[in-house]
């Protein structure tokens, strides 16, 4: 099982943000300047697997959670595998108090 893509929304400073990763390959680097993120991707994908290390004061965006709280302020994770040529998504939703919603789906096959 590999990972194909990584979709982040509403995450820390992580507005909407989606990694493809390369299937070819077998490592993928993060690379950017000082302060664009890099760490809050990492994060992200950890509370993927992690969710009980998920904190809304800190995880949330800032302006949103300490502003009007208005429309959807809460993290969305979901990554999408791939599984013998079929590729698979889950995504995991979070509110105040953790881990709110997990769904998956089949999206396509590869072939």
């Amino acid at each position: 099982m590999k990972i194909r893509s990584i979709q982040i929304k509403r995450f820390r400073s992580i507005l909407d943000l989606k990694l493809d990763l390369d299937s070819l390959e077998h490592i993928t680097t993060i690379c950017g300047a000082n302060n664009a993120g890099k760490t809050n991707v990492l994060r992200a994908i950890n509370l993927f697997f992690n969710p009980k290390d998920y904190e809304a004061s800190e995880d949330s965006p800032n302006h949103k959670f300490y502003g009007s709280r208005g429309g959807k302020v809460y993290p969305e994770i979901s990554i999408d595998f791939e599984d013998n040529n079929i590729i698979y998504r889950i995504t995991k939703t979070f509110d105040i108090e953790g881990i709110n919603k997990v769904s998956g789906k089949k999206i396509s096959t590869t072939e």
